[in-house]
């Protein structure tokens, strides 16, 4: 594999973390890292370092990636009839989000589906399906291809807080975990079973009993042995409250175990609050 300069977002609200790496075949170093807020009323304010760059780390990225917030993608969870053609399920799944997004056409919005478990007796998969606007995937695309980047992967927070925690701490993917997403009014939940994902929630006011509860109901059916939390608004307040509650080891992962950051010249200004840039550094490296 060439060299490449590939940079990851992640929105919360209005404000934005970018990280950016160099990914070689003899490892992955941090060039940069920072965040920073809405400063204008451009749909992709997010995007405007990088669509005009003033600091040249910036003007060499080929790749870019974007994580969403609950406020520019919707997730939904229910049942489906694994019983059903392939076009009855698709009208299933458009049936469901009409339900919940206003004024919806199946046109207009680009649809991931996450099966999270699967009951044969039932003939019943529980899905996950995370749905954007096309308008808003094609608007970044075209924006980045101006310049001659690449719209790498656009996904949820909680998705790439997920590939980040897997890259970071390897360990993890032969367990049953807990990963926990935090922002200043949601937060997001999944149980993560050898690598894959087989239970999710999420929900706003992201106080530590809250979660602690939902991570119980989450659990009847398969106990964890770790939390893992990330987020912007993690704190060690937060994660030893939730360890006296449940009783599970929980810790605020750092996503750059695994890379190199001694020549990034902005990475002693987050030392302490690597936690904060977990999403972003996970769609960055998205599955590498």
């Amino acid at each position: 594999m060439s060299k490449e300069i590939v940079a990851g977002i992640s929105i919360e609200n209005d404000r934005a973390a970018v990280v950016i790496f160099k990914v070689k075949e003899k490892g992955t170093k941090l060039l940069h890292i920072e965040e920073f807020a809405k400063t204008n009323t451009d749909e992709l304010w997010y995007l405007e370092k990088i669509l005009h760059p003033v600091n040249r780390i910036f003007k060499n990225i080929t790749k870019v990636s974007v994580a969403f917030d609950s406020a520019s993608a919707f997730l939904h969870l229910f049942p489906l009839d694994v019983t059903l053609s392939q076009s009855e399920q698709n009208e299933h799944i458009h049936w469901e989000l009409s339900n919940f997004i206003k004024d919806y056409n199946a046109k207009d919005y680009i649809n991931d589906l996450h099966i999270l478990k699967t009951h044969a007796r039932e003939q019943i998969d529980e899905i996950l399906v995370v749905s954007a606007k096309r308008s808003v995937i094609f608007n970044i695309q075209e924006s980045l291809s101006t310049k001659g980047i690449e719209l790498h992967i656009a996904d949820t927070n909680y998705f790439g807080a997920e590939c980040s925690l897997l890259n970071a701490i390897p360990e993890t993917k032969g367990k049953t975990i807990g990963l926990v997403h935090l922002t200043s009014n949601s937060y997001d939940v999944g149980i993560i079973s050898n690598a894959r994902l087989i239970q999710y929630n999420f929900g706003i006011a992201p106080s530590a009993e809250v979660i602690a509860r939902r991570l119980q109901e989450m659990t009847n059916e398969s106990s964890i042995t770790e939390i893992y939390c990330c987020g912007p608004a993690g704190s060690v307040e937060f994660i030893e409250t939730l360890k006296s509650i449940t009783g599970i080891d929980t810790l605020l992962f750092n996503p750059f175990q695994k890379v190199k950051t001694s020549r990034c010249k902005t990475y002693a200004k987050i030392v302490g609050l690597e936690h904060r840039f977990a999403v972003s550094a996970g769609v960055a490296l998205w599955r590498r």
